[in-house]
């Protein structure tokens, strides 16, 4: 079902794309009416495009542009929870039928040269509005561990680090290493880089959930962690979810979380394995 949907995200996008660039073109009908003669002569129509008023050619650019931005926005805006392909795929569509229109029938050169850079743009800007407000990444594992021995780990940034191997270092930037308002900068390894973030404890309810929230990329990262009793052992669920504050980020974060889910569902193994390890009883608190 949710293929279907994509499938008829896209054709609706190139659909609505196609519509608003002929009611654009109009324009050039009424400001520029061409000569009669090439309704049937492909041949005169051919001399008539590559000798377009300015005028005619900017109103042309105008509303491949806008037409593109529609197919884009409409198709991501119609697809499952906002997908991107869709989109992409819309004005990859209306991209090749606008280059090949330009193939067949010659404007001028400078036409050619502004299209494709300003359907890219287009392209991009509608991508980047069409975007949802957030991305939201979900993942549990299901620990045989007591919860006060999961929850430790997961709510203490240094034991965090002893069970997340990929963690390089954790510095803290606040007096108190545990609870609200304490801020600390992890750096850890990811694709083989090395990434540094600044990250805060805003809520804190021992045994039951933490939040840590961070500014990265442009987006505000919210991770709440939470733990449950099922079938004696621990439920440990992550919600991540990002913001994203810029254009650029909307762009982007759909794209970012791709990469991150998966050291996020590595983090949560590497946790699971490391309370496990450690037997059932929790370490001693420090201040």
């Amino acid at each position: 079902m949710q293929v279907a949907r994509q499938i008829l995200a896209t054709v609706l996008g190139v659909i609505a794309g196609g519509f608003v660039t002929m009611l654009v073109e109009m324009l050039n009908v009424v400001l520029y009416r061409p000569p009669a003669e090439i309704e049937n002569d492909l041949e005169a129509l051919r001399r008539y495009s590559e000798t377009l008023p300015i005028g005619a050619a900017l109103i042309l650019l105008a509303a491949w542009c806008v037409g593109c931005f529609v197919a884009g926005f409409v198709a991501r805006v119609v697809a499952a929870q906002r997908a991107m392909l869709p989109g992409v795929i819309a004005i990859a569509i209306y991209f090749t039928m606008t280059c090949v229109m330009l193939f067949l029938i010659p404007h001028p050169l400078w036409l050619w040269i502004v299209t494709p850079l300003a359907l890219l743009g287009s392209g991009l800007l509608a991508l980047a509005l069409s975007a949802p407000k957030s991305v939201m990444l979900v993942c549990d594992r299901l620990i045989a561990a007591p919860i006060e021995s999961v929850f430790q780990v997961v709510s203490e940034p240094e034991r965090f680090k002893a069970a997340v191997p990929d963690i390089q270092t954790i510095e803290f930037l606040s007096a108190q290493r545990q609870g609200v308002g304490t801020v600390f900068r992890e750096t850890r390894l990811m694709h083989g880089k090395t990434a540094a973030n600044d990250l805060e404890i805003t809520e804190f309810v021992p045994n039951r959930m933490v939040r840590i929230v961070a500014s990265a990329g442009g987006a505000v990262w919210d991770s709440v962690f939470s733990v449950s009793l099922e079938q004696q052992r621990t439920r440990l669920t992550l919600a991540m979810e990002a913001r994203p504050q810029t254009l650029v980020a909307r762009l982007l974060v759909p794209l970012m979380m791709v990469m991150v889910g998966p050291a996020v569902e590595s983090d949560m193994d590497a946790v699971g394995k490391f309370v496990e390890q450690q037997g059932s009883a929790p370490e001693p608190t420090t201040t």
